[in-house]
This record gives C-alpha cells, structure tokens and sequence, in this order.
C-alpha cells in the first residue's frame, strides 16, 4: 500500500494532521530534533533530503493527471464535513487523479521548496509531510549536523552521498509511516485518551468494523513485523527521551496526580 491509497480509507488522517513543507520544519524544530549544530531544520536541508531519496513528502498534489480518477465516494464522504484546507485539497485532487505518492509517481524535476519573492500569499508547492516522519530526522540525525551551506544566500544544502544501508533505512521508514498512518485512526485515540476528527460514536463505530488482520495483510506487513518494529521504536524512544532512566519513573509519578 502507498500513500495514495491509505487515502482512500475511512477516516484517513483524522488525528494527526499533515503538514507543508514549512510546518514540516516548525514541528521539527519545536522538538529539537532539526535543531543540530545550532541550525534549525530549513527547507533547503528538506530539499537535499528529497533529492537523496532519504525523506521524501508523504503526499504530493500535482497540476496535471498521474492516476487514475475516482468516480465512487470515499468511505467517510458523507460523515465528515469539516476538514483542513490541506486535506480538502488532498481529497479533490485524490478524486481528479493528481494526487502522487513522491516516492512511487516519481518526477523527473525536484519540487520548488519555499517560497521566493514575488509569490503570493497563497502559493504552496503541493508537498505534505506526516508528523511521523519526524522519526527519519532522528535517524538521520549525524547526517544533518554535518551539512554543509553553498550557493547564493546559501540556500543550497550538501549532506554528502547516500550509502546502501541509508537507502534501506529510508524506505522502512516510509512504510513505517504509511503503516502508523493506516493505524492511527483505531490505535491512536485510546494509546493517547484523545479522539480529533470525528465524533465518539463515529470512532466506536469505526473500531467495530475494523479488521486487524485484514488491514496488515494490505500493509503488506506480518505480525512478527510488527512486533519487532515496536521494539526498535521503544529502544529509539528511550535513547531520545531526555529523562532518560528516570523517565518510567516521572510517568508513574504523573499517572498518580
């Protein structure tokens, strides 16, 4: 399954939201994972990225045709009236066929990042991240620290060439992604005690008919997948956390008050 079509399943999106380019890096820097070497995460390192294939948009809506159109409804179209102008934009362009997965409906030119003098207020390259990807900046983390700044006013990035053992790293994260995406919707709302997108009776009805087999079978993902993926990310978390040893501790500390 691609991004695209995790699209078209109910509820896609509904709890967290997807960000441009420009938020992709505010949400980075809030959490100090691009804020390496005293240099918050920019667009133009997001651009090196892209053209390295190591952190590629999550979503991309595109001027012209690249898929076919959807003639049917999506699943939830008519419970769910209010949206994001973002994901407004995402549903009509899944609709006309010009939404792309950047990663499958490759280009043959790099996307614009940023904007430039003389764009008006509502110019928007089409680029959509997911929150979930903030997980490949921490992976690729010693990378970021050594980029170097070139070319007028310095917008050019060089993060230096992309191994084999990058590459690799870089698409499980993106099926990670797609997958945490997919997964969000069922898992999310009771990991966290928080509901965004759609109302109680929505989601319990959701939850009813979701069936976890099925959709990892779609994924392309088997259990044992799964269970090793969540042990990687709780050993990564623990490395991140700065509470480190004490940070089960502070939790059950916080989960008595």
């Amino acid at each position: 399954m691609d991004s695209v079509e995790a699209t078209r399943l109910p509820w896609a999106f509904s709890q967290q939201l997807l960000l441009t380019s420009a938020e992709f890096c505010r949400a980075a820097r809030d959490r100090s994972l691009g804020a390496v070497a005293s240099v918050a995460l920019d667009e133009a390192t997001l651009r090196a990225l892209y053209r390295l294939d190591l952190v590629k948009p999550l979503l991309e809506v595109r001027a012209r045709r690249v898929r076919d159109l959807v003639a049917e409804p999506l699943p939830d179209e008519d419970e769910r009236p209010l949206m994001s102008t973002y994901l407004l934009e995402v549903r009509h362009a899944l609709k006309a066929g010009r939404l792309a997965d950047p990663d499958v409906d490759r280009r043959r030119d790099t996307p614009r990042f940023g904007r430039r003098v003389g764009d008006s207020l509502r110019w928007w390259n089409g680029l959509l991240y997911s929150p979930y990807q903030l997980l490949a900046l921490t992976q690729f983390r010693v990378r970021l620290e050594r980029r170097r700044y070139a070319g007028p006013q310095f917008r050019r990035v060089y993060l230096g060439p992309a191994g084999q053992d990058d590459a690799g790293e870089a698409r499980r994260l993106r099926r990670l992604t797609i997958a945490l995406t997919v997964l969000e919707t069922r898992y999310r709302p009771e990991a966290t005690h928080s509901l965004s997108g759609l109302k109680l009776e929505q989601w319990e009805r959701y939850r009813t008919a979701f069936d976890p087999t099925a959709t990892l079978a779609a994924l392309g993902w088997q259990p044992q997948e799964v269970v090793d993926e969540t042990e990687r990310l709780l050993g990564r978390a623990h490395a991140l956390d700065p509470l480190g040893d004490w940070g089960p501790l502070v939790r059950r500390a916080l989960g008595r008050t």
